[in-house]
């Protein structure tokens, strides 16, 4: 009678606890030197598919970020580009209600400044 490499006291369709083989299947994967792989396949795809859909929204995370920062600098670009216009009609308008000068000569109208006209105003009203 030939015996295998790993004798056992134990009937051949007893479980083996650590592997969840009998003994006889234990003993056949043992002669050929592999054990069980006992993965959990389920637990595999979950993880590999929620690693893709997680780099997916940071890949969305990061084009929305993109688009924010694009807006953001065009908006500022825009602004800068508008400055220059925005200053010079500041300047001649503080020059207009600042100054004394000629609107039309021919009916006698003339401009004032703004404190001055404040001031006579208050003054007419207090008499």
């Amino acid at each position: 009678m030939a015996s295998s490499k790993h004798d056992s006291p134990l009937p051949p369709d007893t479980l083996d606890a650590e592997y969840g083989l009998t003994v006889e299947e234990l003993r056949q994967n043992m002669d050929l030197g592999v054990t069980p792989d006992n993965l959990n396949y389920r637990q595999l795809f979950g993880l590999f598919f929620g690693g893709i859909f997680l780099v997916l929204v940071l890949i969305l995370f990061a084009m929305e970020l993109y688009r924010y920062w694009d807006f953001k600098t065009g908006m500022a670009a825009a602004v800068a580009a508008e400055y220059p216009d925005l200053q010079r009609l500041r300047a001649a308008d503080a020059q207009t209600l600042g100054t004394f000068g000629v609107v039309d000569a021919e009916q006698g109208i003339y401009r004032i400044p703004v404190d001055s006209a404040i001031t006579l105003m208050v003054d007419e009203a207090t008499r």
